[in-house]
């Protein structure tokens, strides 16, 4: 037998076995040789063996174009699947002439584009029906209309949990294992971070196998250990091949430390079942565990797969925990860098507010001095606007930029979450010039001698000064035409508006000219900086309409999407989510009156002003939320101000995050009670019985223009288009006309609730800015408005003087034409100017509460909750019953952050009387005004 003859025997006896296991699964016997071999050649003549392979049914980032389905051909023949059809799930016909060659692959997509862009290659077809989310059903039918294969996935366990959202996509591991089993199917390797798409279409899968492996189910010992005390651990392992190896495997993590994995060979008790006994541990460890069996064929399973969500099962081993008269809570940061950025963040003393850490404070600078020092806007639009260069050019120049804008991303990336921060701050503006040299460099193709030249030039003089804050950064910041036009012309467009759009930024560029001398007065302090900003913001609102009416309806969805200029607020509290190691924390809560703690653990803890944002796993929430926010800000008083905001809010029927204090640990540290407040999300949607596939958008009040101060949460791919068509209704329309757009958009009860409620609170934050708004796109139709950081409500604003309680905010504030108290008669104010708590009203604000209709009924329904639900009748006790529950853990908190406890115990009840006296006066107030009497 020769050399070839004999690769093609093994690989005939490979796929005889591969056979055997695809019709014992069938007929659940063993058949002879003779047959498996007639079958398998009329199976491949057939089918050629072409399975559901692999599947990506939920991208993250909300990426819901990009799904798609792989198909396998196992066989050793090319398969025409002309005639061939999906049925259920998407509903698709293949085209005649598509085949699939042996030991290949086709993809089927949902969107050509997004597919292309992500993987780099033409798909075989598209579909139109996208794929749910939750479960599906997909058939693969043969042009006899025969069933070939079949997946009916599913979100939950027993089917992998990574790829529903968490960046993974569905691939099957044994192409000759039914495609209906669970347990032929596992999670790709999702990305370093977790939040862009992964999978391998078109390419073998990461878990594939030739047989299927071993399946395991384990019977886990207690989620809670004592210390000391060893953990059994109970396996069962099944498998058609005699099973070789099972083995246990753990770490222990902790504050700080991570062990590397011990393993433990288990023993066989009987028949399938297989046990193993981790040793006891210290107090606050978590002993993570997972199970590895093998058969005799080789083919290996781990249970948990490393490519779940929870790599490992785990349990929390706990010594008991002093609690008072609220819950108890407990973060750990096994990663050692992570663990290293909590301890820093305690010992800088961030408290949040308006206030920055030291850390904090090197990351701002850092991004400012490479965010202006590596400005490509303004070196984009020197070439074209001040050189005036033509539309040739700007084409030629656009794939240096395109590469230089990523080249530019990952540098200040890079460097702002540097461990070393402080180290590298020096060496910046070296990085800045050897950036623009480069960039310059790789110009030279595009421009003629002439611009090369005045741009090196350009350079040379703007250097220094662009690392720098001045009047010119300013000005750039308030009117960012440059950005503007970079978003705008250096995609696709043609050279008619190019040139419009060219002439348009000129205009702008003379016009913002003019605010040179009122911006360097403000920078001195001789002048209003409120002004220069009500200035900025006109003729921000002008370029902002006159580049739409040059741009196409799909151009201005495109560059609404590009990055606002940035803002300091962007830098208070931590990194971005996901990062380095994300999921590896672990978070314990402890139910106050039972004692008996519950384990969240493979959880991402993102630090964030004054505390920490903890994200659950969907299938494991806490109290039904998948994300909280443990806070404690820089006044005490906010901390007790912002839950009873919230349950104002649900008393008069509006959805409104949860809210609660838990005493905190961090790293085995107490570190006293801190605010629990839900984040709004899609968990939060469910919960208060909203459909959770809307557009959710948190207000900005530092962006500027609709879609800056609007930061999308949900379907964040879109765009703003819903917003700006409603915004702009709004503005367009006045009285009876008004008011039939506001009825046909707004949950009109809902909203009259939320602003009636800012009214009742004194929120003079709340009409412009904190608060979420959401439009359920599927059911309702309609636009809803949703509370967010009620810290100054209950009677206060910055700059308001100590033991002062705020309670004559106007009834008149956030509407069209509203002028704070101290303005001159007549005299139009913007902006922040003019005292420390007035603020022009929002994009949503201003024309409702001015539309006579819908004022009316805001009146009425204020009056009715000053009368029924504000009352001292009402919140009263629930001030005294938050006085009992914290009066132990302030105490404990002065303790531990070393303050003195008999301060912190009078301000505590200070700011409790406050709330109170807030109630009394502002229903006195607003009960007294002409509108509401």
């Amino acid at each position: 037998m020769n050399r070839q003859d004999l690769a093609g025997s093994m690989e005939l006896g490979s796929r005889l076995k591969i056979l055997n296991h695809q019709l014992h699964d069938r007929y659940m016997t063993k058949l002879p040789l003779g047959i498996s071999l007639l079958l398998c050649i009329a199976g491949l003549a057939a089918n050629g063996q072409v399975v559901i392979n692999e599947i990506m049914y939920h991208a993250p980032n909300d990426l819901d174009d990009l799904e798609f389905i792989e198909f396998y051909n196992a066989g050793k023949e090319a398969v025409d699947l002309s005639g061939w059809a999906v049925n259920k799930g998407i509903d698709h016909k293949f085209v005649a002439g598509t085949k699939i060659t042996p030991d290949g692959y086709l993809v089927l997509c949902r969107n050509r584009d997004r597919f292309k862009q992500q993987y780099g290659f033409e798909p075989g077809g598209v579909f139109e029906k996208s794929l749910s989310n939750d479960a599906e059903k997909i058939e693969l039918i043969n042009a006899q209309g025969k069933k070939v294969d079949a997946v009916h996935y599913q979100s939950h366990a027993p089917w992998p949990m990574g790829p529903d959202g968490g960046s993974s996509s569905l691939e099957r591991i044994c192409p000759s294992s039914k495609g209906n089993l669970a347990e032929n199917w596992a999670s790709s390797a999702p990305s370093p971070d977790r939040l862009k798409p992964a999978g391998s279409p078109g390419k073998r899968n990461g878990s594939f196998s030739a047989t299927l492996p071993p399946v395991i189910s384990v019977k886990a010992p207690p989620g809670m250990a004592r210390p000391g005390e060893p953990l059994l651990v109970e396996a069962t392992v099944k498998s058609k091949s005699p099973v070789k190896e099972v083995s246990l495997r753990y770490r222990v993590a902790g504050a700080g430390t991570e062990t590397k994995e011990t393993a433990i060979p288990m023993t066989h008790a009987s028949g399938e079942k297989f046990t193993a006994q981790i040793p006891g541990q210290k107090t606050n460890q978590i002993v993570r565990y997972r199970i590895v069996a093998t058969d005799h064929q080789g083919a290996t399973r781990t249970y948990p797969a490393e490519n779940e969500p929870r790599p490992a099962l785990s349990s929390f081993v706990f010594g008991g925990a002093s609690l008072g008269k609220i819950p108890g809570a407990m973060i750990f940061h096994p990663d050692e860098a992570a663990f290293k950025k909590a301890q820093q963040q305690r010992k800088s003393g961030n408290r949040g507010g308006m206030m920055m850490s030291e850390e904090d404070q090197q990351r701002w600078g850092a991004y400012q001095i490479l965010e202006n020092g590596l400005n490509l806007p303004d070196t984009w639009a020197q070439i074209l606007i001040e050189q005036n260069a033509g539309f040739e050019t700007r084409t030629k120049m656009q794939p240096v930029f395109a590469a230089r804008q990523k080249e530019k991303e990952q540098l200040i990336e890079k460097t702002v979450e540097a461990p070393d921060l402080k180290d590298q701050m020096p060496k910046l503006p070296e990085k800045v010039k050897a950036f623009r040299s480069d960039l310059a460099a790789a110009l030279k193709p595009a421009l003629t001698k002439e611009q090369g030249n005045q741009l090196t030039e350009w350079q040379q003089q703007t250097g220094a000064a662009s690392m720098q804050w001045g009047p010119d950064t300013a000005l750039r910041r308030i009117v960012p035409v440059e950005l503007a036009f970079y978003g705008a012309t250096r995609r696709n467009i043609n050279a008619g508006q190019f040139e419009k759009l060219k002439n348009l930024s000129l205009t702008l560029l003379k016009e913002r000219s003019g605010l040179t001398n009122a911006i360097k007065d403000a920078m001195s302090g001789k002048g209003d900086w409120g002004k220069v900003q009500e200035q900025g913001q006109e003729l921000s609102e002008k370029l902002r309409k006159e580049m739409e009416t040059v741009l196409t309806p799909d151009q201005v969805k495109e560059i609404a999407q590009e990055n606002q200029p940035p803002s300091f607020m962007r830098f208070r509290g931590g990194s971005k989510p996901g990062g380095a190691n994300p999921r590896r924390a672990a978070f314990v809560f402890i139910d106050e009156k039972s004692g008996v703690p519950q384990l969240f653990d493979f959880v991402d803890v993102e630090p964030r002003s004054a505390g920490f944002k903890v994200h659950f796993h969907k299938d494991q929430p806490l109290r039904g939320m998948t994300g909280i926010n443990l806070i404690f800000e820089y006044n005490d008083r906010f901390v007790l101000a912002e839950p009873l905001a919230y349950e104002v809010y649900r008393r008069v029927g509006n959805a409104a995050p949860l809210a609660d204090f838990y005493r905190l640990w961090v790293d085995g540290d107490l570190v006293g009670y801190h605010l629990m407040v839900e984040q709004p999300n899609r968990s939060f949607l469910t919960r208060n019985k909203i459909k959770g596939d809307g557009n959710m958008y948190k207000i900005l009040w530092y962006e500027q223009g609709v879609v800056g101060q609007h930061e999308k949460k949900m379907n964040v791919q879109t765009g703003h288009d819903d917003l700006v068509k409603l915004v702009d209704s709004l503005e367009k329309t006045r009285g009876a006309e008004q008011w039939a757009v506001i009825e046909k958009n707004f949950n009109v009860g809902q909203v009259i609730n939320y602003f009636a409620l800012n009214m009742c609170l004194s929120h003079w934050d709340g009409f412009f800015n904190n608060y979420f708004t959401y439009h359920d796109l599927k059911g309702t139709g309609k636009w809803e408005m949703y509370p967010w950081d009620q810290d100054k409500t209950w009677g206060f604003y910055d700059g308001l003087q100590e033991g002062a309680v705020f309670y004559d905010m106007p009834i008149t504030m956030g509407m069209e034409g509203d002028s704070p108290p101290w303005a001159k008669k007549g005299e139009k104010v913007r902006g922040f100017r003019g005292g420390h708590w007035w603020r022009e009203g929002g994009y949503f604000s201003k024309p409702l509460l001015a539309n006579p209709e819908f004022r009316k009924r805001f009146l009425a329904r204020t009056k009715e909750i000053l009368e029924k639900v504000y009352t001292e009748a009402s919140f009263f006790p629930v001030i005294d019953g938050m006085r009992e529950r914290l009066k132990e853990e302030v105490a404990l908190r002065a303790a531990a952050i070393h303050e003195d406890p008999k301060e912190a115990e009078d301000r505590f009840e200070k700011n409790l009387a406050s709330l109170k006296e807030h109630l009394v006066k502002r229903r006195q107030f607003l009960l007294a005004q002409d509108e509401l009497r």
